[in-house]
């Protein structure tokens, strides 16, 4: 068997030229999901059934109504969220030091154990200081509401359809489930 080859956290061989993800969105999507809501209509026993979507980028579109890329799960938070001038002024500070740390191109040129080590920083030293803030559920309704990100075509049908035929939808991501329930109500 030949060796697989050694991927980055977004999905990138190593080595491999860097460009922007593949995404699948609007009409090309469309003929999935259609044929997934006529197989689910059609079906008998849904019983052992579960849909497993992830949030960024999957059942949110990669472009947001403005034209660029969109918001995902903690940038909701982080660019999208005012609670207060302290906030503010640690997000500013918390966005300088990653690009100190992370490089222009977020880390892509350190080997991969520095690149997990980054990672793992950002992602605690994200969740820290939400704690500190004591957001609230008014605020990340706030960030979702101004958030540039909307769901991919058909996602919304599709988990609906789901739901109205008893299948149960696991969301997983590794961002925070009070944005993605807010963002999903």
């Amino acid at each position: 068997k030949a060796a697989l080859p050694s991927m980055s956290a977004h999905g990138a061989a190593e080595g491999a030229v860097k460009r922007e993800p593949r995404v699948i969105e609007g009409e090309t999507l469309g003929p999935v999901l259609l044929k997934m809501r006529r197989s689910l209509s059609r079906a008998r026993d849904t019983s052992a059934l579960c849909v497993i979507a992830d949030f960024d980028w999957t059942l949110t579109a990669f472009w947001g109504p403005n034209g660029e890329r969109s918001d995902q799960c903690h940038d909701f938070i982080l660019h999208r969220c005012s609670p207060s001038s302290e906030w503010s002024a640690e997000v500013q500070a918390f966005r300088a030091l990653a690009r100190e740390r992370f490089g222009e191109r977020f880390g892509a040129e350190r080997p991969k154990s520095e690149q997990s080590a980054l990672a793992e920083w950002w992602w605690t030293s994200a969740n820290k200081m939400m704690l500190k803030h004591n957001l609230t559920q008014a605020d990340v309704r706030e960030a979702v509401q101004n958030a540039n990100t909307s769901p991919r075509p058909g996602a919304m049908a599709l988990l609906t359809a789901c739901i109205s035929q008893g299948i149960p939808v696991a969301i997983v991501s590794a961002g925070l489930s009070c944005v993605i329930e807010e963002f999903v109500r």
